[in-house]
């Protein structure tokens, strides 16, 4: 038994060595394509990192140009103020209105091309408000200090028509020569005088009362209006 262990063994060790040779070969002929596996792998997931790196910048970009986008269409089309609303709503109206409200007589002047000259006082009334025409008509409108309803409309315009506006038919009709003016008036009675009106040189005047003034007193005014 022990020779015959002796004749196997060196056959045995060959076998053995033969084995643990072929396997090393083995390994190392699969390393190199395990190695470029890897090599492939890392390369392609470093390029699908680079690619999904520029599609974030240009989804970016494309958000930054819309968001600017947005912006620039909301400042385009952003409501008006009120300040700006109450402005383009006066301008609208005088577009509208033939009429304009000066502050100042002055200007009124410039906007009707002449001169309108007017009494200091009026007893029981206060001038309210001036309006006028560009090259034609300018008016001034005084309201009664005990009663704001009761408006006193004081005209002056070029050329010799009749500026009161006033088409009813009255009981009194008047025609009043004063101080080589003359001078008509209408109204229901001497004591209600609903318009007053006449020429001058080139221009034509009215004084208009809804609420009526007396005769006297709508005379008094005449002259102090030219």
């Amino acid at each position: 038994m022990t020779n015959f262990l002796k004749r196997i063994f060196p056959t045995f060790v060959g076998v053995f060595l033969f084995f643990v040779f072929f396997s090393c070969v083995s390994s190392t002929k699969e390393s190199p394509a395990v190695t470029e596996q890897t090599f492939v792998n890392e390369e392609t997931e470093i390029k699908a990192d680079e690619i999904q790196s520029d599609e974030e910048k240009q989804e970016s970009i494309l958000n930054e140009i819309q968001e600017n986008s947005q912006t620039e269409n909301a400042e385009s089309y952003a409501p008006e103020s009120p300040l700006e609303e109450e402005i383009s709503a006066e301008n609208s109206e005088k577009e509208k209105e033939p009429f304009v409200e000066p502050d100042l007589l002055e200007i009124a002047q410039e906007i009707a091309g002449f001169e309108l000259f007017l009494p200091e006082t009026i007893p029981n009334f206060a001038r309210d408000s001036i309006e006028a025409v560009e090259d034609s008509l300018i008016e001034v409108v005084y309201k009664n200090i005990s009663e704001s309803s009761n408006e006193l409309l004081l005209r002056k315009a070029l050329g010799n028509l009749d500026i009161t506006d006033d088409y009813n038919k009255y009981s009194y009709t008047k025609n009043v020569n004063d101080e080589g003016t003359n001078v008509l008036l209408r109204g229901k009675s001497a004591r209600n005088i609903n318009t007053v009106s006449w020429t001058e040189g080139d221009f034509s005047y009215a004084i208009i009362s809804k609420t009526g003034l007396p005769q006297d007193f709508a005379l008094s005014l005449v002259h102090q209006i030219f």
